[in-house]
């Protein structure tokens, strides 16, 4: 072979090894979800704040295997009282009534008499984040667009599965007292989005879907369930294994 040809190959061969990324540099995109709830409906028997002086309604936190409950409005009932939207919680002391305001806001069975309890808005109930190691967003055909690495190298697809609602009633200065349990659709829930190299569009929402079950029985307690996508990042890794740093030796990492 002769000397220029020689030179040639091995000059494209240091070409391709320079546009190569390099093994070992990483970052991570991390992205956010909320579980929401809606449409809840309690038509049981709930006796958890049955003493003075808060007698008898009561604000419902939510605990699942997502997030832990809160003091806010993670099962936003229908009364307002002291800042937050509770529920009579002590119905065996208010059987059914005449009007739809003072312990009860529905009529359940069309009788003229409410006895039970609704709340239709939207609130989040567990707020959490999935966080996966990518490699570094890398422009491959050296248009300084990033063909691969950074977000671009998860699933733009999430799913969360055996989803409950451990439903507690919230003292302030006492134990919460726990309710019962509502148990979720076995579809819930998915949710599909797109990103780039460093970043994923949230906006997002996976379908709807119903409680199936409760616990205890007496509880007879419902609501609608949905999944958003928050949003997602790119984050850079630290060090040399930072492609920050790798962005000094190589063009390639400089993309957008």
């Amino acid at each position: 072979m002769k000397r220029p040809a020689m030179m040639a190959i091995i000059t494209a061969l240091v070409l391709m090894v320079a546009a190569a990324p390099v093994i070992g540099q990483h970052g991570s995109c991390r992205l956010q979800f909320t579980m929401l709830n809606s449409t809840r409906h309690v038509v049981g028997e709930v006796n958890t704040e049955c003493s003075w002086p808060r007698i008898p309604f009561g604000n419902w936190g939510v605990e699942s295997g997502l997030s832990g409950r809160t003091n806010t409005y993670q099962f936003a009932g229908w009364k307002w009282t002291d800042d937050l939207w509770q529920w009579n919680s002590c119905t065996s002391e208010y059987v059914r009534e005449a009007n739809c305001y003072d312990h009860y806001n529905h009529d359940h069975n069309g009788n003229g008499l409410c006895e039970d309890q609704g709340s239709n808005a939207e609130y989040g109930y567990a707020w959490f984040y999935v966080t996966r190691q990518v490699s570094c967003p890398y422009d491959w055909n050296g248009d300084h667009i990033c063909d691969s690495g950074g977000c671009l190298d998860i699933a733009q697809y999430f799913s969360v599965g055996n989803q409950y609602l451990d439903l507690w009633e919230i003292d302030d200065f006492d134990f919460d007292d726990y309710i019962g349990r509502v148990t979720v659709h076995s579809g819930c829930c998915s949710v599909s989005f797109t990103c780039n190299a460093y970043g994923c569009s949230g906006g997002a929402y996976s379908p709807t879907y119903a409680t199936v079950a409760y616990s205890p029985s007496s509880l007879n307690t419902t609501a609608n369930v949905r999944m958003k996508f928050e949003g997602g990042s790119f984050i850079d890794g630290s060090g040399e294994e930072a492609c920050a740093y790798w962005r000094r030796f190589n063009p390639h990492y400089i993309c957008h």
